[in-house]
């Protein structure tokens, strides 16, 4: 029987149902020149104007059109043309470079360094329009994932654009693609209109469907929508993780699409002597069909399934399928030699489904096929299916051939999509001893501080860091560490105390072990090594204090006293060394030599050593060397301070009213103001500075209110709340900062649920029980999966409603997604 050939042309949500029903039906899926997964109906029609050899494609915009490693040879094979093109139109958001469209995902994985932050990304997005490119690769050149970039690359990402399509591009568009193609050799696919886990729509995708659906029925062109289809199946049936993701389709759902495009695609368009009766999936016409075989595999009847199946091929009456469970079967048993030839008996280019290309790229992989496996990871990968074991085989396997970029690409890829803490643990840690082995000195710190952002306690980023501290002498960073907990084992932390120790950084190797527990261990090397050290600590401080060396004796002492503060050889040590640093900061005061006592005072600091007048010291140091940044650690944390003299407190307000800092200036007077024993002028000059500044900081709130830093704005404003509680200005001005975040919420991407959510959390630090933010914040975080958060503001939204029934769902929906995953963690 003549195969009926499909060129589809879009996505998985294609692809994937034509490839399963390849073995099942009479047809054909055709890719020759398709270069990859498309979305558009731009990125389409240059798809077929490519595949029909009416337009090129430059090499650098390839990079970001192509399925990432594409074989150059095959854009040379002609074009064999199909009986029907399935085009597939599910976006209406254009990428372009130079006026060519590009496809976003393989877009985003080739910069995924750059497009890791979220905060830069939103950047680069707000710059993507024609008007705004000379500004936007002016703020580029500033960053410093843009600047380690290729210089093609930079050029390349410089130049991207984006913008919707608007209906009557889509309806131009389809129109060629129909001329290019025959009205009656097409049929255009739309997305699914599947609903969130709110039960709502996702309202731009509908009506992209909508308007689809509408121009293909002018055109008197056949239109699929597949969502009446996935209702019929039931959403939880139909899209992969329990009807929780919104784009890709189970294994179920595609068969039933493959089977409905057959029937109605297929069917009226061949001779009826050649059609093959589409069996039911869920059919089973005789027990041994591949369907029940697979069954009674899956229920555990490993023996039988297997004598059952060898029977029905040794007779050469197996079908496809039944060769597929075979190699499943294989597989599964650990055979995976046999597996490997199994599958590879379908030929060279035997068009499998996502599983049964997972399953050869694991058997690859396990016989130590390593180049086979990364190429089939790679385009499974490419083509969207980015399982964590197919990732983990790639960035493996590419490591093992020595490929440190795929590597190194592809691990870090894993570490950003994992939602397993193991996963990304070990993806993360790959990629540190890749940057340091290829000797990438920046390239490892940015790396460990994006993981800590997600794994704090991640040790080979801590350990980066610490060496990088270490490495510059930097007290401060190691201080910071050292007060972090880190999950590495108690001979690991020892070893980092000794090597820090020994290179001059006592009170940072000491304050480790005492934050990872070490002191509280009964490790024998560990309480050996301490009790040592504290001696010795003591008396080289002690000897250090005598010659003069007042870093090296605050350092030791102040270690010592890290491990066991008790002891009144320790006390006299410490008292000596604080009535030394006074003396010395004092006369530096007396003789104004404001660097030599900001210098004792550093040492103070990277030290943890304390006294009383440290902090009245430092304001003063501060005020003389207009050093606002000391300034504004008081002025914003003033809690330890009350101690210092009204007068002090002025002075730090008129340093922050000259840098601007006006919010902090009205803290300073306000403490002046509040204090029943402050001096009668000082308080006259607060009230009147209080006074003068309040338009200033209204103003400035304002800026910040335009710039988009509503939380800036929003604490000036509370600050002169405080102070005048009736003050209307104020308070129309704090309605017009949640206005403006209610509005921006409104105009938000029905899509946009990451930023739905960060707003409405942004919002309910303002104002905690604002229904607005309340429901930003659960809406956002209940799409984005995020249900144990979301239960929590569905409940505090429920109490300000008036109609809680209407959110009594989304509470017990929530309640069954958490209870979900806990069962499936348990199991």
């Amino acid at each position: 029987m003549t195969l009926f050939t499909i060129a589809p042309v879009g996505t998985c949500r294609i692809h994937t149902p034509l490839r399963r029903g390849a073995g099942r039906y009479p047809v054909l899926p055709v890719l020759a020149r398709n270069y990859g997964f498309v979305h558009t109906s731009t990125e389409a029609l240059q798809q077929l104007q490519f595949m029909f050899g009416k337009k090129d494609i430059p090499a650098d915009v390839r990079t970001l059109t192509f399925r990432p490693g594409s074989a150059e040879s095959f854009e040379k094979k002609p074009w064999p043309g199909a009986d029907l093109y399935l085009v597939e139109i599910s976006s209406r958001k254009l990428l372009s470079v130079d006026d060519h469209p590009i496809q976003m995902n393989y877009m985003v994985r080739h910069f995924g360094d750059f497009f890791a932050d979220k905060k830069r990304t939103r950047q680069f997005w707000s710059m993507a329009s024609p008007s705004r490119m000379a500004e936007r690769r002016e703020w580029l050149e500033q960053d410093f994932a843009f600047q380690r970039l290729a210089q093609a690359d930079r050029d390349l990402l410089a130049r991207i654009q984006r913008r919707d399509l608007k209906d009557a591009e889509i309806a131009a568009e389809m129109e060629q693609i129909a001329a290019m193609v025959g009205k009656d050799h097409l049929a255009f696919v739309t997305h699914v209109n599947a609903d969130t886990p709110d039960n709502m729509p996702v309202e731009q995708r509908r009506e992209l469907i909508n308007t689809v659906v509408a121009i293909a029925k002018r055109m008197n062109v056949p239109c699929y929508d597949p969502t009446a289809l996935m209702r019929k199946l039931g959403q939880a049936n139909a899209m992969e993780n329990g009807g929780l993701d919104l784009t890709h389709y189970t294994d179920l759902f595609s068969d039933q699409l493959c089977e409905a495009w057959y029937t109605g695609f297929v069917v009226p368009r061949v001779d009826t002597s050649e059609i093959q009766a589409p069996g039911k999936t869920e059919a089973v016409q005789h027990e041994d069909t591949a369907e029940s075989l697979e069954a009674a595999w899956n229920a555990g009847r490993v023996l039988e399934v297997s004598q059952r199946l060898h029977a029905i091929l040794r007779h050469g009456e197996g079908s496809r399928q039944h060769q597929l469970l075979l190699g499943r079967v294989q597989y599964e048993l650990g055979d995976f030699e046999g597996a490997a030839a199994q599958f590879e008996s379908f030929g060279a280019e035997p068009e499998f489904d996502e599983k049964t290309n997972l399953r050869l790229t694991q058997c690859y992989f396990e016989t130590g096929r390593y180049e086979q496996a990364a190429q089939l990871a790679a385009a499974l990968i490419a083509d969207e299916h980015e399982a964590p074991a197919v990732l983990r085989i790639c960035a493996e396997s590419a490591s093992k051939l020595g490929d440190t970029a795929t590597a190194l690409a592809t691990w870090k890829r894993l570490f950003r999509v994992s939602t397993d803490t193991a996963d990304a643990s070990v993806a993360a840690t790959a990629v540190i001893r890749l940057l340091e082995a290829s000797g990438d000195a920046e390239g490892t710190i940015q790396w460990a501080h994006e993981v800590r952002e997600v794994q704090p306690a991640h040790a080979p980023s801590f350990l980066a860091l610490w060496d990088r501290a270490l490495a510059a002498s930097d007290r401060a960073a190691l201080l910071e560490l050292a007060r972090e907990t880190v999950e590495m084992g108690e001979a690991e932390i020892l070893a980092l105390a000794q090597r820090t120790a020994e290179r001059g950084f006592a009170t940072p190797a000491a304050l480790l072990v005492v934050t990872q527990g070490l002191t509280r261990n009964n490790g024998k090397e560990s309480t050996e090594w301490i009790a040592r050290r504290a001696t010795a600590w003591l008396d080289e401080g002690n000897a250090a204090l005598t010659a003069g060396d007042m870093l090296q004796a605050a350092d030791k002492i102040q270690a010592r006293a890290q491990l066991n503060a008790n002891g009144n050889a320790l006390i006299r040590a410490r008292r000596q060394l604080e009535r030394q640093m006074r003396q010395d900061v004092r006369a530096a005061l007396i003789a104004r030599e404001y660097e030599r006592a900001a210098g004792v005072l550093a040492i103070a600091s990277q030290t943890l050593t304390t006294f009383p007048e440290l902090a009245s010291f430092r304001i003063r140091v501060a005020e003389a060397l207009d050093d606002i940044g000391t300034a504004l650690v008081y002025l914003r944390d003033a809690s330890p301070l009350d101690d210092i003299a009204e007068g002090t407190w002025i002075k730090l307000a008129r340093m922050a009213v000259r840098s601007g800092y006006y919010g902090e200036a009205i803290d300073a007077y306000a403490r002046v103001l509040n204090s029943p024993s402050s001096d009668p002028a000082l308080r006259i000059e607060a009230k009147r500075q209080i006074l003068g500044l309040r338009s200033r900081a209204i103003r400035l709130a304002r800026e910040a209110h335009r710039a988009g830093d509503y939380e800036r704005a929003w604490a000036l404003l509370e600050r002169l709340q405080q102070l005048d509680p009736d003050n209307k200005e104020v308070s129309q001005e704090k309605k017009r900062v949640l206005a403006g975040l209610h509005a921006k919420v409104k105009s938000l991407d029905a899509a946009n649920d990451v930023d739905r959510l960060s707003l409405g959390e942004t919002i309910l630090r303002l104002a905690p029980e604002d229904a607005v933010g309340l429901k930003a914040a659960a809406t956002g975080a209940m799409r984005t999966h995020r249900f144990d958060q979301a239960l929590k503001y569905w409940q505090a939204l429920r109490t300000l409603s008036a109609s809680p029934e209407l959110i009594d769902g989304n509470i017990q929906k929530c309640r069954i997604f958490i209870d979900r995953a806990r069962r499936k963690k348990a199991a």
